[in-house]
């Protein structure tokens, strides 16, 4: 099976959304034969770490914990056929693929009926800026965070923090949310879901318990869960939280264009490939939720232009979690100032995807006319300003003369020069009167009593 072959394929473009989902129908149908091999592939040497984990303690917990974090790699990879089966992509029919996944739901301390139900929500809005808030990670756009109180901010800024993104977070997703989803439950079969898998965790952990003892189970048991709950979290957050992925409103939205353009391509070791089941190839995945995992690789291989789109490598992965945004208007006022940094220097030295924002006002004379630009580390990035700027909000006149103005740093500099002696001018005259004025390179004047 080749695309060169497949006359859709030959139309088809990379920005051709709609066309590629019915180019990637062919790879739909899951193999009953392979599916089950995955299960076994998966399953025994998850049962076998576990036990061996167990065995070893009375040995030394330097050798029972490696095995237990071992245990947690196959423990992401059941996940992931739970995964599958929420969206009938690993059976043919959804019958199994139903009680399977409610089986892998309580070895992943998952509820199946719910999270298939918050998953399906977050495949029909990812990347829609009116539909957020289900099924996928809180993200706020400039102007809502700028609207936040300061208590709104901190909590925003804490819940966005590594440390509880990838630590905390998961622990709470995994352990208690999960046992009460409340929010996410939707009608009868939703809270039997939940009850009946927290039902089937509580008997299992309590044989186990009964059998080894609760010591050995948390020391066995805690750090495979844990562990596997970060990495299903932090393969989550990099599918849709990277430099050049897609927010639009609800009027401009469409399901085709988020799903390839609002997904990664997490292009990781084969090992971790393995791990995590092709998951990474996300925005195959987004475009058709019904290809099994283990066809992904074969689309890659039958359309290489995939390949190179929103591609994502294990250390570039590594710099979504944290976005440099510096705010640099009016910063003519204050360049020749001693100890102001060279700001371009600092972020390029930074390692960091950055955006750097100035304006048009005052300096340059356009305040009337709201106009200013930016500087990024990528060119992909000044998408992200103009997905959460206000529409309307600038014209081509402003434009023409933004362009105009950026080029006569001649009067950029006499009006630097004017205000600063406008500025000392006053500040004399204030010194005069008594009043003692704080120090500005600004151009206006604050005051603070003598």
């Amino acid at each position: 099976m080749n695309s060169r072959q497949d006359p859709a394929a030959i139309a088809a473009t990379p920005r051709d959304a709609r066309a590629w989902t019915q180019i990637l129908a062919r790879y739909r149908q899951p193999s009953t034969g392979r599916s089950i091999v995955e299960i076994i592939i998966t399953v025994v040497p998850l049962a076998a770490l576990w036990v061996l984990a167990w065995a070893t303690l009375d040995i030394g917990y330097w050798l029972a914990l490696p095995l237990a974090i071992a245990a947690a790699g196959f423990l992401v990879r059941l996940f992931a056929i739970q995964h599958d089966c929420s969206h009938g992509a690993f059976f043919r029919h959804r019958l199994a693929n139903d009680w399977f996944g409610r089986v892998a739901g309580v070895l992943t301390f998952t509820p199946y009926g719910v999270w298939r139900q918050a998953h399906a929500t977050h495949h029909a809005s990812t990347g829609n800026l009116d539909r957020r808030g289900l099924g996928d990670v809180e993200t706020l756009t400039v102007e809502e965070y700028r609207a936040c109180s300061s208590w709104g901010r901190l909590r925003y800024r804490l819940y966005r923090h590594p440390l509880v993104m990838f630590g905390l977070g998961p622990a709470y997703l995994f352990i208690l949310q999960h046992r009460l989803p409340v929010g996410l439950m939707r009608g009868r079969r939703a809270w039997a879901s939940s009850m009946a898998t927290n039902l089937a965790i509580a008997s299992i952990v309590a044989l186990l318990i009964w059998l080894i003892g609760l010591k050995a189970f948390l020391l066995v048991h805690l750090p495979s869960l844990l562990l596997a709950a970060s990495v299903g979290v932090w393969m989550f957050y990099v599918q849709h939280q990277f430099e050049r992925t897609s927010w639009e409103s609800d009027r401009e939205w469409n399901l085709h264009d988020a799903a390839l353009h609002g997904s990664s391509y997490y292009d990781l070791p084969a090992f971790l490939r393995w791990f995590t089941a092709n998951i990474g190839v996300h925005h195959v995945h987004h475009l058709n939720c019904r290809i099994p995992y283990y066809r992904l690789p074969r689309v890659l291989r039958d359309h290489p232009e995939l390949s190179g789109m929103n591609r994502i490598t294990l250390v570039q992965s590594l710099r979504c979690v944290r976005l440099v945004l510096w705010d640099e208007a009016y910063f003519e006022y204050a360049c020749d100032e001693d100890g102001y940094p060279d700001s371009l220097a600092v972020l390029r030295e930074s390692g960091l995807p950055w955006l750097l924002l100035r304006t048009f006002s005052k300096a340059y004379g356009l305040a009337g006319l709201r106009v200013g630009y930016g500087v990024a580390s990528a060119p992909e990035l000044a998408g992200l300003m103009n997905r959460v700027r206000t529409p309307f909000n600038i014209n081509q006149i402003a434009q023409q003369a933004a362009a105009v103005a950026f080029g006569d740093q001649v009067h950029v500099a006499a009006s630097v020069k004017d205000a600063r002696s406008g500025r000392e001018w006053i500040r004399a005259a204030l010194i005069k009167l008594g009043v003692n004025p704080a120090r500005s390179i600004a151009t206006t004047k604050s005051s603070k009593p003598s």
